[in-house]
């Protein structure tokens, strides 16, 4: 199975955000539309769009701490629960160490999640 495309996930009427490589946070990050993560968070990242927004963590990317987006892409590492609210995709090198609750979910061999997989019929946030 081949992980989604970020471009069937994202809006193309407005350019994604990027958090670049050398960046590290700490604290909440709150963002809409489309945003790529290749740095580290050490905190939450929640969508301010839960019908339209995409989160992409890319290779070598981490976050410690919960993740709430209407689509979500993993390629990388993630300790903390997962909201996704349409659509989960986990590619082959993803980690998650947390539970994972979503409408669709999309997981390619070799990912690996230490929790517990929970469908989401409503949206209780």
């Amino acid at each position: 199975m081949q992980t989604t495309n970020t471009q069937e996930l994202q809006d193309n009427n407005i350019p994604p955000s990027v958090l670049r490589a050398d960046v590290k946070l700490t604290g909440d990050l709150f963002f809409s539309g489309t945003l790529h993560i290749f740095g580290n968070i050490t905190g939450n990242i929640v969508s301010t769009d839960k019908s339209n927004s995409c989160l992409v963590l890319e290779e070598n990317a981490s976050v410690d701490g919960e993740i709430r987006a209407s689509n979500i892409l993993i390629r990388s590492k993630v300790f903390g629960n997962i909201f996704a609210f349409n659509h989960l995709s986990l590619s082959s090198e993803s980690v998650v160490q947390g539970d994972v609750y979503y409408k669709e979910l999309e997981m390619s061999e070799g990912a690996t999640i230490n929790g517990m997989l929970s469908i989401m019929d409503k949206v209780d946030s």
